[in-house]
């Protein structure tokens, strides 16, 4: 890491002094960049500690779409703390830009889709019996409801079994000697919930909070078109609304929705429901067609709903509803039919009706940027899109209110100082370049180049790449002043080796690495060096 020292040396030498938010003051140069090949070892300062733990954590939490520090605390990382409201809120920090980029405000014609079934149940292989010799090997068992299984022999452990069910072929791992023996072991593929659903790998004692939600929410579903009792059904299970064969299997149907639109909007917010009919009148639930939305929109998007186009020489403007135009002109409902129906205009708009057999008014969905850029270099790795924004005027904090107060208020606590970044793929390498406008170099620095070297690292290895360069480019390049007292002994330090990274390589997608998941091999660095945080 000699270029980092280059960095501070710069600085030293060239810098100027500069005023800044906090008051402590700087010295600073403009515009610098640095770039580190990834291949020569993971880029980590070693001329003083840095402490990869909090980094993973960090950004971990990030790409989980989180912005409330609780659960960094829940992982001994208070680097946030200082920031957050009362509850731990911090705003639309970079979670929630990384995640959950929100769409314009304004409802846009969007095209209709025409789904039909084309998903099948989880489909099980047939396992060959071992030759353990262990007791039960071999042994084909009836359980108490009914159903027929195979036991296929002893497991890893050796003290439990693998067993498949006939008729659905559904396999259980780690069933104890006991369950065989008196048949208690069920098969989750039978369906169990108003005689079309089934649970699958599903497991109630192992499942997380969040799994228990959509449990109920997939039960609230079936009952909709299989009960009908249900208050609902003759809204849709009576309309002939159904479920794809796929989502009649819980676990399936718990893997799929975390993949779905506006996901990372409802892990955090409960008011989120399935809707299925955003992209036009549907009749099935599926993968194909379902988002998350909020409960207005979702009461929206009926069928029965009539959409507005309001023209005026100028410009167009789309309402999912009556009522979200009659908000926009500041009418009644009365005075805006009365409109309608004859012509006149509103503040030199014309109004109408939207109809139309391909498009559907709706408003956008929320943007998993991270997942968009991990699509498209699998669909078009040489594509120069491959970018990342995470810079949003609306939400950038007030200067004149406390970060805790910006956070109450929706704001975010701090103005992101990264900015942007791109991906670019040349000879199966992946490149990662990334922006920042502002870069407190002693601090800040090895943590924000360590992160999204890591970031290269797991995009490139889910994608199936190799990693090339991280290139960190800065606009406002700073040194705080009372930080400059220890700058010489960092300076007369002498670089070490660099390590080299480790991701479980049983992870494939980036969004399910836990903290054990990734770790430094040879980290070495000189004693540990203190400075104050510029707050």
């Amino acid at each position: 890491m000699r270029k980092y020292l280059d960095l501070l040396k710069t600085i030293k030498e060239n810098g100027t002094r500069k005023s800044d938010r906090t008051g402590t003051g700087t010295i600073s140069i403009n515009g610098h960049m640095m770039r580190f090949n990834l291949s020569d070892g993971f880029p980590i300062v070693t001329t003083k500690f840095t402490a990869f733990r909090l980094v993973v954590s960090e950004l971990l939490w990030m790409l989980n779409g989180d912005t409330n520090i609780l659960s960094l605390q829940d992982q001994n990382n208070h680097i946030w703390d200082a920031w957050a409201d009362e509850e731990g809120n911090l705003g639309p920090v970079y979670g929630k830009m990384f995640t959950a980029y929100p769409p314009p405000p304004a409802a846009f014609p969007v095209k209709r889709k025409h789904v039909i079934d084309t998903t099948s149940k989880p489909l099980f292989d047939k396992l060959s019996i071992s030759t353990d010799n262990a007791k039960y090997t071999g042994s084909v068992i009836t359980n108490i409801c009914g159903d027929t299984f195979t036991v296929i022999g002893k497991d890893d452990s050796n003290k439990t079994y693998t067993i498949q069910f006939v008729e659905t072929g559904w396999i259980k791992r780690g069933v104890n000697t006991r369950s065989i023996r008196n048949g208690s072991v069920c098969d989750q593929m039978v369906p169990s919930v108003y005689g079309i659903g089934c649970l699958g790998d599903y497991k109630n004692k192992k499942a997380s909070t969040q799994d228990k939600i959509l449990k109920k929410h997939w039960e609230n579903m079936l009952s909709r078109c299989y009960n009908t009792h249900d208050k609902t059904y003759h809204n849709h299970g009576g309309k002939g609304v159904v479920v794809c064969e796929r989502w009649k299997v819980l676990s399936t149907f718990i893997e799929d929705v975390k993949k779905i639109p506006n996901w990372h909007v409802k892990k955090f917010n409960k008011s989120y429901v399935l809707d299925k009919d955003y992209y036009g009148e549907s009749f099935i639930y599926s993968p194909d067609n379902c988002v998350w939305v909020n409960r207005e929109e979702n009461n929206m998007y009926r069928v029965d709903a009539i959409s507005i186009v309001a023209k005026s020489k100028t410009t167009t403007l789309y309402f999912p509803t009556v009522n979200k135009a009659c908000e926009y002109f500041n009418i009644s409902s009365t005075k805006f039919k009365s409109i309608l129906t004859t012509n006149k205009k509103i503040h030199g708009f014309s109004i109408s009706e939207f109809h139309s057999d391909d498009y559907v008014v709706r408003y956008g969905l929320y943007t998993n940027q991270i997942q968009y850029v991990i699509d498209e270099l699998k669909r078009n790795p040489y594509s120069r899109r491959l970018y990342i924004n995470l810079w949003h005027p609306s939400f950038v904090p007030d200067s004149g209110s406390s970060p805790s107060e910006n956070a109450s208020l929706g704001k975010q606590a701090l103005t992101p100082c990264h900015l942007s970044v791109q991906f670019l793929v040349r000879d199966n390498k992946l490149d990662c370049i990334m922006y920042m406008r502002s870069n407190d170099c002693i601090l800040g620095n090895p943590f924000n180049i360590a992160a999204y070297s890591l970031l290269t690292h797991m995009i490139a290895k889910e994608c199936g790449l190799d990693v090339g360069d991280y290139v960190h480019m800065i606009g406002d390049a700073h040194i705080y002043i009372n930080h400059l007292d220890k700058l010489d002994e960092l300076l007369e330090r002498e670089p070490l080796p660099l390590p080299k990274l480790w991701l479980n390589p049983d992870i494939d997608s980036i969004f399910d690495y836990t903290i054990d998941d990734i770790k430094l091999i040879d980290y070495q660095y000189h004693p540990k060096m203190s400075f104050p945080v510029a707050v």
